[in-house]
């Protein structure tokens, strides 16, 4: 066996005995659900909300609900993938379930925080995890 086919059963053997642990590294774990309005309806997210993945990198949503579908929404995603570029942009529609807006097929949850109408926090369950304030825009 070859010196590094060795190294690999050892570092096998030692995760299979501590558990997957062994291989965690920040951001394995899923970021907790916070805090949140459970009773908020599609037009409690109206509006452009805007703040920063990871304190770092600037994130815009732009939420319209659906006419005549109470539970689903629109979601216009800005994000600043590379710092001082042109944000990237994505549509989608967002669904609405126990006061919790998910879109990008549950990968970016938004999370109204209670008594607090104009702030809310999203996660995105991207390869890496992210969390954003949001900080809801006035309107034009």
């Amino acid at each position: 066996m070859k010196p590094d086919h060795r190294l690999l059963l050892v570092v096998a053997l030692f995760a299979s005995l501590m558990g997957s642990a062994a291989f965690a590294h920040d951001g394995d774990e899923p970021l907790p659900v916070p805090e949140h309005r459970e009773d908020a309806a599609a037009e409690d997210f109206a509006g452009v909300w805007e703040g920063a993945w990871d304190d770092t990198w600037y994130v815009r949503l732009t939420f319209t609900p659906i006419e005549d579908e109470a539970d689903r929404v629109g979601v216009l995603y800005e994000w600043e993938e590379n710092q001082g570029k042109p944000l990237r942009r994505r549509e989608f529609v967002g669904e609405l379930r126990d006061g919790v807006l998910y879109a990008m097929n549950d990968m970016l949850e938004v999370y109204l925080v209670p008594e607090q109408s104009d702030e809310a926090i999203a996660i995105g369950r991207f390869r890496h995890q992210r969390s954003a304030d949001l900080t809801r825009q006035p309107a034009d």
